[in-house]
């Protein structure tokens, strides 16, 4: 379009027309292009005024526009240049095509740097979860829960197995501090993600599911436990195979509930099941055989079938000394286990050499201030008990006490078990008033972490009942047992032996208080 073309296309002439534009801060050489723009539009004579000032405006707010683009590096700043030029000479598709080229330019350094950001917060968790793995290691299980779920929150929400896996170590940490409230809030968060984000045939969602099983088992929520622990053992099954090795530890787990229930009729098939599947997957003389042994054989022992559990204790300790040698802590646990059943079968003599063995491998490998002594310790003691030997045992049981509380700290349940096992001592050393209050801070530590209905509180009111029937105090010895009676019976059945032993103390103390 020539300046002549306006006169005869517009009505004006062309000295009146560029001036109009130039009153608008407009070049010659942006003028031209312009005039381009209203040939390509077909714009109207009446039209042509309002058109180049509405282009002309648009044409000022694009190059504030450009010029408000942030400067982050060179590269930038040079393409933002050659644009606002383009625009400013009003060579659009040229600006178009360099504008497009900056867009791409930060598009690509914006993944970059979102990469980059990913890995750092992957990189933060993962460090996180190793602070955890440090703090657990030494027994600090508050602090390892609190790394743990600091790694959950840090890694990115893509990275979901990553972080419903720093859950259930938070929530095992918890579990092994004895935080048992805190334990079930981390695991049922665990639980919410993995019912949410994965499938509900991933094997991941069954270790979800286990863990929360097992603090219920911990609590005796036995009725919440089980379906949760069959419930994963089916994922398990048909995810990764009847014979997989991840389903025999679901079938062991199961079998301990249902021990714990006093179905043996029950869990002793899971747990054949549960040892042949890892006889065939690892070979007969591997240490996971040997603890699928060792489960068996406490199973016939609390069955009175010692005949059956001995060979299969001497089998797992056999194994463990081959695979780690005979100074190792997984030996002596072996060698506790067997211990065990000789007191049971009241062949003390052979007791104590293995007791004494798994002492001197626990302090020599774990250091004399390590829980699994503190345990060792412990069952030393009660046989220096059984064979009358107490001066002996009272400094042992002491010393647990101590390294217990030191661990744990002092409201753990493990706490609690030393404290009943020196107070029995003092009970059998006629000392009860040194005992009476060490079975009732025993009492508090387990109705606080396990709840009021656990069968271990029954057992500590028993206790506690006992005393109190040695001091004469028949009548405050009386509401507790049935308080026992009553927990044991819902909890573990009327039937189940211990059940029957305290009904049984409470029927004979209301015969001498000249009760029916």
């Amino acid at each position: 379009m020539t300046q002549d073309d306006l006169t005869i296309q517009h009505g004006i002439s062309p000295e009146d027309f560029i001036e109009r534009i130039r009153s608008q801060g407009v070049t010659e050489a942006a003028l031209r292009n312009f005039f381009k723009i209203l040939e390509q539009d077909h714009t109207t004579p009446d039209d042509l005024d309002a058109k180049l000032r509405k282009i002309a405006e648009k044409h000022f707010e694009l190059l504030e526009r450009v010029a408000n683009i942030p400067g982050i590096g060179k590269n930038t700043d040079a393409l933002r240049d050659e644009a606002t030029t383009a625009i400013e000479d009003i060579r659009y598709d040229e600006a178009e095509k360099i504008l497009l080229r900056a867009e791409q330019q930060d598009e690509q350094a914006t993944v970059r740097l979102e990469d980059d950001l990913r890995t750092r917060h992957m990189a933060a968790a993962a460090t996180a979860e190793a602070r955890g793995d440090l703090a657990a290691t030494q027994f600090k299980y508050s602090e390892a829960a609190g790394h743990y779920l600091r790694a959950a929150d840090r890694y990115p929400d893509s990275t979901i197995r990553e972080r419903i896996t720093s859950l259930n170590k938070a929530g095992f940490a918890y579990n092994a501090g004895g935080k048992y409230p805190e334990a079930e809030q981390v695991y049922t968060r665990a639980h919410g993600l993995a019912e949410s984000e994965l499938a509900q045939d991933d094997p991941l969602y069954a270790i979800v599911l286990n863990y929360l099983a097992e603090l219920y088992l911990t609590q005796a929520r036995y009725d919440e436990a089980e379906p949760l622990m069959v419930r994963a053992l089916k994922i398990n099954e048909a995810a990764l195979g009847p014979d997989h090795t991840r389903a025999a530890t679901e079938l062991n787990n199961l079998a301990k509930l249902y021990k714990a229930t006093n179905r043996m009729g029950e869990a002793e098939p899971l747990m054949v099941r549960a040892l042949k599947i890892n006889e065939v997957a690892f070979g007969p003389d591997h240490p996971n055989v040997a603890i699928g042994l060792n489960n068996l054989a406490q199973l016939y022992q609390a069955t009175n079938r010692l005949g059956e559990a001995k060979p299969l204790m001497v089998r797992a300790l056999k194994i463990d000394e081959a695979a780690f040698g005979m100074d190792h802590p997984d030996v002596a646990i072996d060698l506790n286990n067997l211990a065990g059943l000789y007191q049971d079968t009241n062949h003390l003599a052979e007791a104590e050499p293995l007791m004494l063995r798994a002492l001197k491998i626990d302090e020599a490998a774990l250091g004399a201030d390590h829980p699994d002594v503190a345990r060792d310790l412990n069952n030393l003691a009660q046989l220096y008990q059984a064979t009358n030997r107490l001066g002996e045992a009272e400094p042992l049981m002491v010393k647990a006490l101590k390294i217990a509380e030191a661990a744990f700290g002092p409201d753990h349940p493990k706490i609690a078990i030393s404290l009943n096992n020196l107070a029995q001592l003092y009970q059998d050393t006629n000392r009860l008033g040194e005992a009476e209050p060490l079975m009732v801070r025993a009492l508090k530590i387990d109705e606080a972490a396990l709840g009021p209905d656990h069968p271990k509180v029954g057992f500590r009111l028993n206790n506690l009942a006992q005393l109190y029937k040695d001091t004469n105090r028949l009548d405050e010895a009386e509401p507790l047992l049935e308080r026992a009676v009553e927990i044991l019976t819902r909890s573990l059945g009327a039937e189940h032996p211990n059940s029957q032993i305290v009904a049984q103390n409470l029927a004979l103390l209301r015969a001498e208080m000249g009760q029916d």
